[in-house]
């Protein structure tokens, strides 16, 4: 099957959206990566700048990596930022990134086949590496697709932002924009899949096509307030997440752990017993309750969650 996109020569095919603040090297690269994407369609870039000024120098004219800078022009925020991009965009599919992740060459390519072969679908995700502490760690879905049923019974941690393709028709008219509702746009990314899966199951390319940096200045660290409002958020807008018994534990445990970071332990046992309530073997609240006994500094906890590839 081929693309209406290569009728022109000169059509957009990949609209790579790019939210930044303040990391101007690790942009750089992210922006290098996908301009040596070995996709030959043209993708554009769209750098959003989030509360700060725009560098202009990064623009580019080139046809077949063209580079737009843009600032938000909506909600202060990662949401906002990437509504920005997803709006200005041109091309038949669009894609997000983190400014501090970066793409393999082959991600693009690999996603825009998977899902011409399947016109009923319309998001498409890929595996990651993990660059952490030194180590490197491998995380690809398991299976060919990712059901409602999975990303409201987990986090679908395995399905990173930085690997979301989509068809943009899809995104503007089906799916729905990112929520700038959410408390600090915490979650942004479970609750795209969430939407999306409701529409078609998404498609995953079961390779590591993207490099996940995680360090101090990342959003894996979890301010826990803004997890603790986010969380709560998204359990009250989607009743999917209520009705799952497994997915409903594994946020009240996220909320035990961070509750606990917070010095509450009160309420981190409380939670914690509500997330064990609904999954006996639910490990964030059992972790929860360990670390509300003071026996288990929040950082060992939390350094472990990492070292693992998993996160709170």
């Amino acid at each position: 099957m081929e693309r209406d996109v290569t009728e022109r020569a000169d059509a957009v095919a990949v609209s790579a959206v790019i939210c930044t603040v303040d990391r101007p090297k690790l942009l750089r690269a992210a922006i290098a990566a996908v301009a040596a994407q070995d996709f030959d369609g043209v993708i554009e870039t769209i750098v959003v700048f989030d509360n700060r000024e725009p560098d202009l120098t990064l623009a580019s004219d080139d046809p077949q990596r063209p580079v737009r800078v843009l600032a938000n022009n909506r909600t202060p925020g990662l949401a906002g930022a990437r509504n920005t991009g997803l709006l200005a965009a041109t091309g038949t599919y669009v894609a997000l990134c983190d400014d501090d992740d970066e793409w393999r060459p082959a991600k693009t390519r690999a996603q825009v086949e998977a899902l011409d072969r399947r016109p009923d679908r319309h998001v498409a995700v890929t595996g990651m590496v993990i660059q952490y502490d030194g180590k490197q760690i491998e995380r690809i879905w398991p299976h060919a697709e990712l059901t409602l049923e999975d990303v409201t019974s987990s986090r679908a941690q395995d399905a990173h932002p930085s690997s979301i393709l989509a068809r943009r028709d899809a995104i503007i008219t089906t799916i729905g924009l990112v929520d700038e509702a959410l408390p600090a746009s915490y979650g942004e990314d479970h609750d795209l899949l969430i939407r999306a899966a409701r529409v078609a199951p998404i498609v995953v390319v079961r390779r590591p096509l993207i490099d996940v940096a995680w360090h101090r200045a990342s959003h894996f660290s979890d301010p826990w307030q803004k997890l603790i409002d986010g969380t709560s958020y998204l359990v009250a807008k989607h009743p999917e997440l209520r009705s799952n018994r497994r997915g409903y534990a594994n946020m009240r445990g996220r909320q035990a752990f961070a509750h606990a970071a917070l010095g509450d332990t009160t309420t981190a046992r409380r939670v914690a017993l509500d997330s064990l309530r609904h999954n006996p073997i639910d490990k964030r609240a059992a972790v929860a309750l360990i670390v509300s006994t003071g026996l288990v500094p929040i950082t060992a906890a939390q350094r472990l969650a990492n070292a693992l590839g998993r996160g709170i």
